[in-house]
């Protein structure tokens, strides 16, 4: 009996043996089954062993270098990395935090925490890391520790360099001003795509590419800005913002017949290597992104166009010591004590000289609204220049509230016409009148500003040294920061000074005879009128002074603000730069244009001047 129920035990345990080898069977054919069969399945599985044996890397497609026309770099890329932590990988956290802490310069205790309460596979602890501060990481082999090398954008001149007119490209297509932004689409590289197998470390397995795409580097830009007399204008306008506290101000130097922007200094300006850490606010240009009533550096262009026309003898005499009354209003120089000539009154040309708001007044209402209007149309105010800069402001013509709310034509009040007469009452920008006075520089053409050189690469021409190689495993990742670092691009030396542009596109507005009278006049600004302060010691120079008025948000003006500008070319009898002089609202040291800006300009001119490959040979006294 006893065997009977062993042998029935045995039975059991045979037929459960059975039974579950059967349905194990049966399970490992369905699975294999659909595995072979259905689509989804098969994937699934093929994606799995993907994801553990093959990954991808994204080489970066370097962004274009952009250069000062001599070839030196503005704005280039350096090699940077990133750090990220496993904590799946890492043994003691504490040491591997310690010892990171004292290459990157953090808390250990935050870099452990922020590790440890990581649910992923890799934590950024660290970017931006110098190139030698990621070599020795490497070095130190520690497990579950990675370093991802990169590109990030790097200013070698910081502040300087014209960083406001180069401006900043940040990680993403949102992050960009300046040359950065309008040029994105050039400078912009693309990524590639490596498709390759890794080992069990998840190390790449040499010769085991899958598929690659090539990463595509951004084109360089050659600007037309000189880095020499960039770095001039900003020590004096540096100098004179120490000097007199003024609430902006910038210095523009042009080529006259070109139109190429040759300076563009600014106050105030920023660091974008600071930019990318959040210290933002100064970054606009106010070159092209500010306005002011210009004061009398407008007076030699309105006369000149008047005249040129036919609708001014420059003979006519004005009488211009005394208050002229306007609509029942007086109106009176800024200097009480600022009388300009007699009874028997002067000409045009003595109203420049000296600087008569009164004597221009009169000019403007012998002309007319229409041609008021017309004349500074003419010289490019009231319309955007067309520079390769972003939200360009175009100016405010006088009266331009009351014409705003009209569908028609609105006559403006006599004083309107007269006030626009010496300067006040219309808005423009700094790039505006340098521009305008390019005009009377080259004989009588309006140019179109450019801040781009027209190069063409050719075979002969110098390339970028061999990158300095990375370790295996460049991928692409966005950088923010920019700590000092040794490694910056290699530049491309580019000789483009002697290139002649092409100047058909550009449109006569005065006839070359008026240019050279009106020249004259300039000249004797400096010589004996207001502009004394801008004589230089090797040139002529021919300019204007100008003080104007800075209007009031709430209307009317603001009191005791004032603008001192300069506005001018040199050498006078061959004009090569075209010098643009504008310091807002100085607090100390004075405000009017003749003792705050033609100094400047004086500065600015005699420095450009000694810089022997610019302008060869000595100024004789003839010459002067």
């Amino acid at each position: 009996m006893k065997r009977i129920k062993n042998d029935h035990g045995a039975w059991i345990r045979t037929t459960l043996i059975y039974s579950a080898f059967l349905l194990w069977a049966a399970i490992l054919a369905a699975h294999l089954f659909f595995l072979q069969f259905d689509a989804t399945i098969s994937e699934h599985y093929k994606d799995s062993v993907a994801k553990r044996w093959e990954s991808y890397e994204y080489p970066q497609g370097k962004r274009g270098t952009i250069m000062f026309r001599d070839g030196s770099v503005a704005a280039c890329n350096r090699k940077v990395a990133l750090l990220l932590v496993d904590p799946t990988l890492v043994g003691d956290l504490e040491a591997v935090a310690q010892t990171i802490a004292g290459y990157v310069g953090a808390d250990p205790a935050v870099i452990a925490e922020k590790v440890r309460n990581h649910t992923g596979r890799g934590v950024e602890v660290a970017r931006s890391i110098p190139l030698t501060t990621a070599l020795a990481l490497d070095h130190e082999n520690m497990r579950g520790v990675f370093t991802r090398y990169y590109y990030e954008r790097y200013y070698p001149h910081g502040s300087f360099g014209a960083a406001t007119t180069i401006g900043y490209a940040g990680p993403e297509p949102v992050h960009r001003t300046g040359l950065e932004y309008t040029w994105d689409g050039s400078l912009s590289g693309q990524n590639g795509e490596i498709h390759y197998r890794k080992d069990a470390n998840r190390k790449r397995l040499p010769g085991s590419e899958i598929s690659a795409n090539e990463k595509q580097d951004g084109q360089d830009l050659v600007t037309t800005l000189d880095q020499a007399i960039q770095l001039v204008c900003e020590d004096e306008l540096r100098q004179a913002v120490t000097g007199h506290s003024p609430e902006w101000g910038c210095i523009l130097v042009l080529e006259p017949d070109s139109g190429e922007v040759i300076a563009n200094a600014t106050f105030p300006s920023y660091d974008p290597n600071e930019y990318a850490r959040g210290n933002i606010g100064d970054e606009f240009n106010v070159s092209v992104h500010r306005i002011i009533e210009p004061g009398s550096t407008v007076k030699p262009l309105l006369a000149a166009y008047a005249i040129d026309q036919g609708w001014l003898n420059p003979e006519r005499r004005f009488v211009c010591n005394r208050a002229l009354t306007i609509d029942g209003k007086p109106l009176r120089e800024a200097n009480p004590n600022h009388i300009v000539g007699d009874g028997a009154g002067v000409p045009v040309s003595e109203i420049i000289i000296h600087s008569s708001n009164i004597g221009m007044a009169q000019v403007a209402l012998s002309l007319g609204q229409s041609r008021v209007l017309d004349a500074y149309s003419s010289m490019g105010f009231f319309q955007r220049t067309g520079i390769e800069l972003p939200c360009e402001c175009a100016g405010l013509q006088p009266y331009y509230y009351a014409q705003r709310n009209s569908d028609k034509p609105v006559s403006w009040p006599r004083r309107v016409v007269a006030n626009a007469g010496f300067g006040q009452g219309l808005s423009v920008t700094p790039l505006q009148m340098a521009r305008a006075y390019c005009i009377i520089a080259n004989g009588g053409f309006l140019v179109q500003p450019t801040l781009i050189m027209p190069v063409e690469q050719s075979a002969d021409q110098p390339v970028a040294d061999e990158e300095l190689k990375l370790p295996e495993g460049e991928i692409l990742l966005a950088g923010l920061g920019a700590d000092t670092a040794p490694w910056v691009e290699e530049q491309i030396i580019i000789n483009s000074r002697n290139m002649q542009p092409a100047f058909d596109n550009r449109v006569r507005v005065l006839s070359e005879e008026t240019c050279q009278l009106v020249t004259k006049w300039l000249v004797q600004v400096v010589e004996q009128g207001t502009g004394k302060s801008a004589r230089l010691e090797r040139y002529a120079a021919a300019g204007k002074t100008g003080t104007g008025q800075i209007a009031s948000e709430d209307g009317g003006y603001r009191k005791g603000a004032y603008s001192a500008s300069f506005a001018g070319f040199f050498p006078a009898e061959s004009p090569r730069y075209v010098v643009y002089v504008m310091l807002v609202h100085p607090r100390d040291g004075g405000y009017y244009g003749g003792e705050v800006a033609a100094p400047v300009f004086k500065g600015v001119c005699d420095r450009i001047s000694y810089l022997d490959h610019l302008l060869p040979g000595e100024a004789t006294d003839e010459a002067r």
